[in-house]
């Protein structure tokens, strides 16, 4: 009886190193596939495309999840990708000529000729068939998108073009909104859905 009771610990220790392995091998399977994107790849074979959702002096205002000096230099930065890559850029307002605004005159001034498309109400851009033309037009497969609000622009059209096919790079430095929960409950949201946060 007593030659049981001392080996119960090691039946123990036999038990777990029995179920390690399989616990170990389910910890570490490997997630999704890494994507790249770099310069090299836009060089090579140009897969990439940029768009700017609602990125509009009156609504980068409202952004609280950074600061609004850092955020609009962040939205120049992420505008300003296409043109440092030489890859093709869309553009998309909605409803400018209210309290939204234009895009900032910096942005309109890097892309004179740039498809520019002015919704009209669409809160998922990829509603509306003249931007999904534009962005078809391009014939890309990876896009790297910034929008305001994070959690609606940005957002939805991020879950879109993935239901669509694309490969959607978030910018997350680019992207803003109200609060800092509402940027990680739409970012967990785009993570779910297969877009990739940068």
């Amino acid at each position: 009886r007593f030659l049981f009771s001392a080996m119960a610990p090691l039946n123990v220790l036999v038990g777990l190193f029995a179920i390690l392995p399989a616990a170990v091998t389910a910890v570490m399977q490997p997630g999704p596939p890494f994507v790249r994107l770099n310069k090299d790849d836009a060089m090579i074979d140009a897969k990439q495309m940029v768009i700017v959702a609602d990125l509009q002096e009156g609504l980068y205002q409202v952004v609280r999840d950074l600061d609004t000096v850092t955020y609009r230099n962040n939205m120049l930065a992420h505008s300003a990708i296409a043109s440092l890559f030489n890859i093709p850029i869309v553009l998309t307002t909605s409803a400018e000529t209210g309290p939204n605004g234009v895009l900032p005159k910096e942005i309109a001034s890097m892309y004179p000729s740039a498809p520019l498309i002015r919704r009209n109400g669409e809160v998922d851009a990829w509603d509306n068939s003249e931007f999904r033309d534009a962005v078809r037009a391009q014939n890309k497969s990876q896009i790297i998108l910034a929008g305001i609000t994070t959690d609606v622009c940005t957002e939805f059209l991020a879950l879109s073009l993935r239901a669509e096919g694309f490969t959607v790079f978030a910018n997350t430095e680019a992207s803003g909104t109200f609060t800092d929960k509402l940027a990680r409950d739409a970012n967990d949201r785009m993570k779910d859905g297969g877009v990739i946060l940068q």
